[in-house]
């Protein structure tokens, strides 16, 4: 978070991952929202928002469940990064997450997969469609959300072309 603040960057992003072999469900789940309580409040002091996005293999794999965790801990500083192919993964509507997570939305990625892997596709590519993402970026304005919205791609080919098509797909939706 002090690399964050440095940078400018204003927020931070954390994805839980797998539970321990041995550890149960609960200690798991208490460990973590006791982790991430101590770093909401050090978010807090740095000027940081810290926000926990769903995951579909982790232990925190959907919105409900990202939600729970930032109803629990109670900060300002802390809230949900939405991903739209995470989403996807776990069948939640992507446009009902948005009006769900209104006062606790901090940041939001963009991408597309097969409805069954973590895959990063371009969001034109995948089983999001355009009435989807037209739909999320609604709720999005509707909702007051003033942040921003990453694509997030993991190897993109080519990139620079991939890139491009996505934002001009994006800002033929959102206009």
């Amino acid at each position: 978070m002090d690399l964050a603040a440095g940078l400018g960057a204003g927020i931070v992003y954390v994805c839980s991952v797998r539970k321990e072999q041995g550890a149960s469900r609960k200690e798991v789940r208490e460990s973590l929202e006791d982790s991430l309580g101590t770093c909401a409040e050090y978010a807090e002091k740095t000027g940081v928002v810290l926000a926990i996005e769903q995951f579909p293999l982790g232990e925190i794999q959907t919105f409900d469940a990202a939600s729970g965790v930032v109803a629990e801990i109670d900060s300002k500083s802390f809230g949900v990064l939405l991903d739209t192919g995470h989403l996807a993964i776990s069948a939640e509507a992507i446009d009902e997450a948005v009006i769900r997570s209104k006062r606790i939305l901090k940041h939001v990625h963009v991408n597309n997969n097969d409805g069954l892997s973590d895959l990063h596709w371009p969001p034109q590519r995948g089983v999001l469609t355009r009435e989807d993402f037209r739909s999320f970026f609604q709720r999005l304005s509707e909702s007051g959300y003033g942040g921003r919205a990453s694509v997030e791609l993991v190897n993109p080919r080519p990139v620079a072309k991939t890139l491009l098509d996505s934002v001009s797909y994006l800002k033929e939706i959102v206009n």
